[in-house]
């Protein structure tokens, strides 16, 4: 069979047919809730939510200052959203707002100190909850597992091969 076909199988035993690309789509979302359950627990001591943990680690990853709106359509979502978000970050004294040098109207997020310090500790939880996750595998079936899914990631069926962290 090559790549391109559906494949459908018999369960084991079963005699029922499985479409195999609708239960590997099954695994990985209860793989995906199972790894945010476990970065949730990592995140807790922190006092940082997931979303804060994703916007504050794309803000640490970038050469230069953000504008909010930019946050806004690199996740998606309400600008409203961003705001109450940075806020929160701000207040923990992880994010800084910042003058735009180009647009006096146009705010810019910046990771402050604390918020680098911040980011280490959570990438340290979230790697030894993600080690306990996948402490089933060995090297050569994470390193098979990394390869699968980052040819499934740079499809173009995946939104042009755009898929978003």
């Amino acid at each position: 069979m090559d790549g391109h076909q559906h494949a459908v199988h018999h369960d084991q035993g079963q005699g029922a047919k499985v479409d195999q690309p609708l239960h590997l789509a099954e695994l990985m979302a209860r793989l995906s809730w199972h790894l945010r359950r476990s970065g949730m627990r990592a995140l807790a001591p922190t006092q940082v939510t997931m979303g804060q943990a994703r916007i504050l680690r794309h803000l640490a990853h970038c050469d230069t200052p953000v504008r909010m709106r930019d946050v806004a359509d690199r996740f998606e979502i309400a600008p409203r959203s961003v705001t109450a978000v940075i806020d929160g970050l701000e207040e923990g004294g992880l994010v800084e707002r910042v003058p735009d040098p180009e647009d006096r109207r146009s705010i810019r997020l910046v990771v402050t100190p604390a918020g680098e310090h911040a980011l280490h500790a959570m990438d340290s939880a979230r790697a030894e909850a993600a080690r306990l996750v996948f402490s089933p595998l060995s090297t050569s079936e994470m390193t098979l597992l990394i390869d699968l899914l980052e040819r499934v990631l740079v499809h173009p069926a995946n939104e042009g091969g755009q898929c978003r962290a």
